[in-house]
């Protein structure tokens, strides 16, 4: 009777995480449908189909609805079956690749510095960790806001040319959510921005100061190099690295507008150079007309995230966020191991793996990844699992 009973619940568990598994990849192809007919995508030649399911065939993948596809192909003008669907991307390879019981703790803001102490990080001036705020050294002022940690904080903010600061939630924001830019003009001010947020995680950090060539961008926001990178054992490859930059008012790259979510990226070529214009979440392409057409320190840029990546031992992919000061130093504004997304960057450059696609995809033949992350709808049937 013992053993029946735990082959049931083993089997009642399956059927649950077969019906969130199904939800997350319905949540995406939801979205595809709903560009496909909002923007009037064109429909796939029967060829163009065929093409499709011939190359996910060896992936154990199959689609009956191609509307991931029909999207890529109308935007970009590529067509191209090594186009990967967002629902693969973010709810069955990254799961599979990066470790999900360590990504809530390596996604905290406040940690990065100490996982990854030789990356340049923005300064912190202090934080908030489950309520209790503590100064950039560590010491902890107990659950309230107290005139001496204020003082604190307050005379570190005096010594920055803008007496401003940059507030953010410390897990689980994502796109530009949860972030403040905050003018200091007292004491009373500051410890209203402290007290201000009903979180229990921030991070509180200065002002990054932009080399000129992201302002030329857009003045206003803190423009980022997007290096999505996939480490494949000793060697790192860089994915479809683009720029993303916000719009005149807003202080992040990623800017929402009557609750609209609004995306500028522009690619990057292999030489640093950059596109000629850019592209949105609604597909279309903006012409870029501006003087310097080269990253700044490019090159290090490239070398710094692949060797980065190194370390981080327990991530096979992970996307960074990358700016240069008015210094000319390379910063990691952030890095994303959670969703870190593909749709727009594939936008921008076409299959976001490129010449590395098949490597890249060979993880969808794990038995692991293959009955339990992907839904029984996207698994091509007699396919044999390694």
């Amino acid at each position: 009777m013992k053993k029946y009973l735990n082959g049931m619940k083993k089997k009642l568990r399956q059927m649950m995480d077969e019906v969130t598994v199904q939800r997350h990849f319905k949540h995406w192809d939801k979205k595809d449908r709903k560009f496909v007919k909002q923007y009037h995508c064109p429909e796939l030649t029967k060829e163009e189909k065929q093409a499709i399911d011939r190359y996910w065939a060896q992936f154990g993948i199959r689609f009956k609805d191609y509307s991931a596809h029909r999207m890529y192909y109308s935007v970009t003008g590529i067509h191209d079956p090594r186009f990967i669907p967002c629902a693969l991307f973010s709810e069955a390879i990254i799961p599979y690749m990066n470790d999900q019981s360590l990504v809530a703790a390596y996604s905290d803001k406040n940690m990065f510095p100490f996982y990854l102490p030789d990356m340049n990080f923005p300064t912190r001036i202090g934080s908030r960790r489950r309520n209790r705020y503590y100064d950039a050294d560590g010491k902890c002022y107990g659950d309230q806001v107290t005139d001496e940690y204020v003082d604190q904080l307050y005379r570190r903010i005096r010594q920055e040319e803008d007496h401003a600061i940059i507030v953010k939630v410390a897990i689980g924001s994502y796109a530009g959510k949860g972030v403040r830019k905050i003018a200091i003009d007292s004491r009373e001010t500051l410890k209203a921005a402290l007290t201000d947020f009903d979180v229990p995680n921030l991070i509180m950090q200065t002002v990054v100061h932009q080399h000129p060539f992201f302002r030329q961008l857009n003045e206003s926001s803190v423009n980022i190099i997007r290096c999505t990178t996939w480490r494949e054992g000793e060697e790192v490859h860089l994915f479809s690295p683009c720029i993303r930059y916000g719009i005149s008012g807003s202080h992040t790259d990623v800017a929402f507008r009557n609750g609209v979510e609004i995306i500028n990226c522009l690619g990057i070529r292999p030489d640093g150079r950059i596109f000629d214009y850019s592209i949105g979440l609604e597909g279309k392409k903006k012409p870029v007309d501006v003087e310097d057409r080269y990253v700044p320190q490019w090159e290090q840029i490239v070398q710094k995230v692949c060797d980065e990546h190194r370390k981080m031992c327990y991530f096979d992919v992970v996307a960074w966020d990358i700016t240069v000061n008015d210094r000319n130093e390379i910063v990691c504004i952030e890095y994303n191991i959670k969703k870190p997304g593909n749709t727009v960057y594939q936008y921008a450059h076409g299959p976001i793996a490129g010449d590395v696609t098949d490597q890249f995809l060979e993880c969808l033949k794990d038995a692991s990844v293959h009955r339990q992350l992907v839904p029984r709808s996207h698994r091509l049937p007699g396919f044999q699992a390694k």
